[in-house]
Order: C-alpha cells, then sequence, then structure tokens
C-alpha cells in the first residue's frame, strides 16, 4: 500500500496534488513528501548495507583462497605441519565469516 501511494505521489505534476489515501488522513500525520523522503533515505541505507555486504563478502571470498593456497603449498612443500594445521584452522574460520556475510548479503537485498 505505500508503494502505491509514493507512485501516486511521484506521477502527480501538481505540488498542491494530494494522494488518495493523504488526503483522508489526520493533519498530525507527516505529508506525503516526508513520507518519501523517509523511503528514500531507507532505500539509500538499504543499497548502502547490500554494497557494503558485498564488498566485505568479496573480501572474505578472496582471504580464503589465500589461506588455502598458502596451507596448501606449506603441506605439500613439507614444511612445518603446525603452520599447515594454523593455517587450515584459519580457513575454516574465515569460510565461517564468508557464509555469515553473503547471508548478510541476502537479507539485505530483500
Amino acid at each position: 500500500m505505500t508503494l502505491t501511494v509514493v507512485r501516486r505521489w511521484r506521477s502527480c505534476e501538481l505540488k498542491s496534488c494530494l494522494p488518495v489515501n493523504e488526503a483522508l488522513s489526520s493533519p498530525t500525520r507527516s505529508s506525503g513528501v516526508e513520507r518519501s523522503k523517509r523511503l528514500s533515505r531507507q532505500h539509500r541505507t538499504n543499497e548502502l548495507m547490500q554494497s557494503l555486504f558485498y564488498y566485505l563478502a568479496t573480501l572474505a571470498s578472496l582471504a580464503v583462497l589465500a589461506v588455502l593456497c598458502i596451507g596448501l603449498y606449506t603441506m605439500l612443500a613439507k614444511k612445518s605441519p603446525n603452520l599447515s594445521q594454523k593455517l587450515m584452522r584459519w580457513r575454516v574460520g574465515l569460510q565461517f565469516l564468508a557464509i555469515l556475510l553473503i547471508v548478510g548479503f541476502v537479507l539485505a537485498s530483500r
């Protein structure tokens, strides 16, 4: 219902034109302009959260790839087995973080 009010408001050419729901509302409620500004701020905040989660999830995924490659190199080169174990543990933690960020991105895009 809110979406239809905003569409009616934007399609109106005269500034004195009010949406049907707004004309029937009490004077203590916010005007349609204030509502559209609030919706615009919410939309910008939602886009900001989406892009933030997107870039963080991408960065976390690249970190997982880097730690995986370094850990495999350490394991195959027969270097310190403790370092290889530590890197694989870091990989698991980074994968968990990447999954949380991806879920956050999906929830923010709804």
